[in-house]
């Protein structure tokens, strides 16, 4: 092996102690991200929630599924709130607050993931994306029932999921 080789690997072993980052700190750009994507989605849609002055919230339903991206919104709500709440759970572990909040993050995706299984149970999804959106949801929920501790419950959920 000439010097300069050694010095090459150096370097690259330098890299990769780099790239090691903290799991929250994905979850906190994913929970951006699902926030940031969710905004252009309702953008391109021309379904915003009101202006700068003034907030109206508008419920997605099967009367204007008229795109894909309606469903996606819902998706991105879901895994937005699924995010925080494990962002919330790496946290939990120093402060017990946070697990109160972890709840009702994970409350929340539930309710969500149940208003996408409602949009895809009508006739205009088909029954790959109605299953889908069923297991999405049993997982969900699984999810949940797993943090409160309700294991018989979770146990069914996730093997509904499977």
């Amino acid at each position: 092996m000439a010097a300069g080789d050694e010095s090459s690997n150096a370097v690259e072993n330098e890299n990769v102690d780099e790239k090691i980052v903290d799991p929250a700190v994905h979850k906190k750009t994913f929970t951006s991200y699902c926030s940031k994507r969710i905004r252009r989605i309702r953008k391109s849609l021309h379904f915003v929630q009101g202006t700068k002055h003034r907030f109206q919230p508008k419920k997605i339903t099967e009367d204007i599924l008229t795109d894909v991206r309606y469903l996606y919104l819902s998706l991105m709500m879901t895994e937005r709130a699924w995010a925080y709440a494990m962002q919330l759970k790496q946290e939990a572990n120093t402060e017990q607050r946070k697990r109160f909040h972890l709840v009702s993050r994970l409350q929340k995706a539930v309710k969500h993931a149940e208003e996408l299984e409602q949009l895809c149970s009508g006739p205009k999804c088909d029954a790959r994306t109605k299953l889908e959106a069923q297991a999405y949801t049993a997982w969900i929920r699984g999810s949940l029932n797993f943090e409160l501790q309700q294991w018989q419950p979770a146990m069914e959920y996730f093997r509904k999921a499977q």
